[in-house]
């Protein structure tokens, strides 16, 4: 699939998962999203399979937000056991409320790395590179030089420790550290004043941007940090309200985009799995702001049953649909 789609299906995720806390709809956003990863896993279409490390990560970070969240909020009415309430901070009731309310700030974290995984496996970068308008050019690039940094810096570990193994090197571990870190840290000086002279050499940065791209940027930032706050304090119409502002500034942004998008191969396929995510999109938007208490859900102060719609439900599970054609692909 082409790299407007997988873009559009990697914001619809992005979206399902920031305007809700309803076990339910993540269980069903984590399951598709998890499905297109693994159909990426097996078919590799562009000859490397999606990284695993950010997921590795990300499965201890979930766990120690679900400790951190049930050692630190003694608020609920499933008390689990209770802790001495002289130790700081820690000492109190653990509830199971507290545990659930981490398990789902980790299944959201859990699903945005899937996400990234899958992009990292499938997205074409040339080819959405070739879809940014002048405007964007230079921040492009300098994202895509910069998401380089962590892969490459990984590589570099990988091939001294290769190096010193086939050296004969050995010692405590802390010794070892610091005779990998220096050679990793003078590959990456060598390679960031490499880049800087040929970027140099090119002219990159040479153009500014117009006052009224600026301000676009801008409230596309902060449409962004808005979305950022709304996930965290877990509310939805301040998400939203991000969201949309952030798409909105993007779209006037991206609209000399449009031509690139026109240029693309467009199978049948392509334009119904986009037109999915979309009408997924738009459902999630309209529950959201006709029926907002279909996903608003928290595990405070009493834990009840979620409430669950199967239109909300199928919209989740529309995620899926890139995996299905993966997979009918592959055969």
């Amino acid at each position: 699939m082409n790299a407007p789609v997988w873009l559009t299906w990697a914001a619809v995720a992005t979206l399902g998962v920031a305007i809700t806390r309803n076990p339910l709809y993540l269980s069903l956003a984590l399951g598709a999203t998890a499905s297109v990863y693994l159909a990426v896993d097996r078919r590799r279409p562009l000859g490397r399979p999606p990284t695993r490390l950010p997921l590795q990560i990300g499965l201890a970070v979930a766990l120690a937000s679900v400790v951190f969240n049930a050692l630190t909020a003694h608020v609920g009415d499933r008390v689990l056991w209770r802790l001495p309430s002289g130790w700081p901070i820690v000492g109190g009731p653990i509830t199971l409320n507290a545990v659930l309310y981490g398990l789902l700030t980790a299944t959201v974290l859990l699903t945005l790395l899937v996400v990234a995984a899958v992009l990292d496996g499938a997205l074409d970068r040339a080819q959405a590179l070739r879809l940014v308008p002048p405007t964007f050019s230079t921040a492009m690039t300098s994202l895509a030089l910069a998401l380089t940094a962590f892969p490459m810096a990984v590589r570099a570990v990988r091939e001294v420790r290769e190096a010193q193994q086939a050296r004969g090197i050995s010692g405590p571990p802390a010794l070892r550290l610091r005779s990998i870190l220096v050679p990793v840290l003078h590959r990456g000086l060598e390679h960031a004043f490499a880049v800087a002279e040929t970027l140099e050499c090119r002219g990159f940065g040479a153009e500014n941007p117009s006052p009224w791209a600026r301000r676009l940027m801008l409230a596309a930032v902060g449409g962004l940090c808005t979305l950022v706050l709304g996930m965290v304090t877990g509310d939805g119409r301040l998400a939203e309200l991000g969201l949309l502002s952030a798409l909105l500034a993007l779209f006037l942004l991206f609209r000399g985009a449009w031509a690139g998008v026109r240029r693309l191969r467009w199978s049948r396929e392509e334009m119904a799995t986009l037109a999915l995510a979309l009408g997924g999109a738009a459902i999630l938007l309209g529950t959201l702001a006709l029926a907002p208490a279909e996903l608003t859900y928290s595990t405070y102060p009493r834990l009840s049953w979620p409430p669950f719609h199967p239109v909300t439900g199928l919209a989740y599970l529309s995620l899926a649909t890139p995996a299905l054609l993966l997979l009918e692909e592959r055969r």
